[in-house]
């Protein structure tokens, strides 16, 4: 059985604002409520084996503050947008190959 052996994995955070942060004139007594701003980011990479090959139809997952689920391409390469985030378990497997795991990834 062949070993998946590199997640070659890039990550990036991309700040996004949702909605307005916007302070309206209320009494000094109400409850005043604030937007948060939210980040995202995403994962992608590629998925090698031993030789250096790509490893296509492998499944990616995220698992972490988020759970997110990919399929790799023809060429071993993977994306996933909209990651949360936060410290992920990213594990990758497919038929007649031994998973791989790394277990730090920040996003």
């Amino acid at each position: 059985m062949k070993t998946l052996v590199r997640i070659l994995a890039a990550v990036a955070i991309a700040a996004l604002t949702v909605g307005p942060v916007s302070a309206a004139t209320a009494p000094s007594d109400a409850l005043t409520t604030v937007a948060q701003a939210v980040s995202t980011g995403s994962v992608s990479g590629t998925l090698l084996d031993q030789g250096g090959s790509a490893i296509a139809s492998a499944t990616v997952k995220l698992t972490g503050p988020g759970t997110y689920s990919t399929t790799t391409d023809a060429k071993g390469a993977f994306s996933v947008s909209d990651v949360k985030p936060g410290i992920y378990v990213v594990t990758a497997t497919r038929a007649g190959f031994n998973g791989a795991e790394v277990d730090d990834l920040a996003a």
